[in-house]
């Protein structure tokens, strides 16, 4: 559905209104109300981190695997474990199964 083809008035409203409902208080936002949805979304944040920091910390699983094998981003990931990998090993392997297989 394209928006361009609805009309703004009559049952085209109507339609538009049911398809995306944030049309039906777009009007009420401006600088105001932003900032204010804004900051409650900011103070909201940190409780929130802190409370799926315990749920990750929960059950021990963390200490189970250890702190030092759990890695925000393969970025990070890769060359920590490529690293504690047997450098003739990787040499002989044939697969290349990661893009920085090809590094060795």
């Amino acid at each position: 559905m394209h928006l361009a083809k609805l009309s703004v008035s009559g049952l085209g409203l109507f339609a538009a209104r049911q398809a995306f409902p944030f049309l039906n208080w777009i009007s009420w936002v401006n600088g105001k109300t932003l900032r204010a949805d804004i900051l409650a979304a900011m103070t909201g944040a940190e409780p929130l981190a802190e409370e799926a920091a315990k749920w990750r910390d929960r059950g021990g699983y963390l200490d189970m695997i250890g702190r030092e094998n759990v890695f925000l981003s393969k970025k990070q990931a890769i060359p920590a474990i490529k690293r504690r990998l047997d450098a003739e090993r990787c040499k002989a392997c044939s697969l290349h199964i990661f893009t920085e297989c090809n590094d060795t």
